[in-house]
């Protein structure tokens, strides 16, 4: 589906094609795995719900993507859509350099628009700032995230941000034999998934 609001001169294609989210994703410095194609994917897979990704093309070439699903089972006006469902992390807006007040003002009136019985919205707390200034007449539910710092590399979040129990349960890991592995690619989003579940 594929439409326009007139009234800003913006383009809004749903789901939002992979290439342009890849490229919105990849322009991001704070996105998140949960705002991926395949955390979507994911999602649909195991959860019952379909993609309701969002893309929008601003003026100027802008392109902001809203990772979001929808409930199968609720068709036409009584479907709930969610940015992202409980228990599937924070969802939220991608886009090029990160995202700002003046971008989710063109999300909000484009969901505001929308012929659904409820809209959940979970950004990413990287982005609470932006969010907080754009906030529109909603109701709002304060959450908790828990952010670690990574800069400096690991040895200097090992020394300063990890507790001596903390590390000496990690080291206790490794003499029994655990493999950390890292993917940027979402090749093991199904691995996160199972050991979430």
């Amino acid at each position: 589906m594929s439409r326009q609001l007139a009234s800003r001169g913006v383009h809004v294609t749903s789901p939002a094609p992979r290439d342009a989210w890849e490229r919105a994703l990849a322009s991001d410095p704070n996105a998140l795995i949960s705002q991926t194609p395949a955390w979507i994917d994911c999602i649909c897979s195991f959860g019952g719900y379909a993609d309701a990704s969002r893309l929008y093309e601003l003026p100027g070439e802008r392109r902001l993507v809203l990772a979001m699903v929808r409930r199968r089972e609720l068709p036409g006006p009584i479907a709930a859509e969610a940015s992202l469902p409980l228990s599937w992390d924070a969802g939220g807006v991608v886009a090029p350099g990160g995202v700002t007040a003046q971008d989710l003002a063109v999300v909000f009136a484009d969901l505001r628009r929308r012929a659904v019985v409820r809209t959940a919205l979970r950004p990413s707390p990287l982005d609470a700032r932006q969010w907080a200034a754009a906030r529109p007449s909603a109701v709002v539910v304060p959450r908790l995230a828990h952010v670690l710092d990574l800069n400096g590399g690991f040895g200097r979040v090992w020394a300063r941000r990890f507790a001596g129990t903390a590390r000496t349960a990690v080291r206790k890991a490794e003499r029994c034999g655990l493999t950390v592995e890292r993917d940027t690619s979402g090749r093991l989003v199904p691995v996160l998934y199972d050991l979430f579940e």
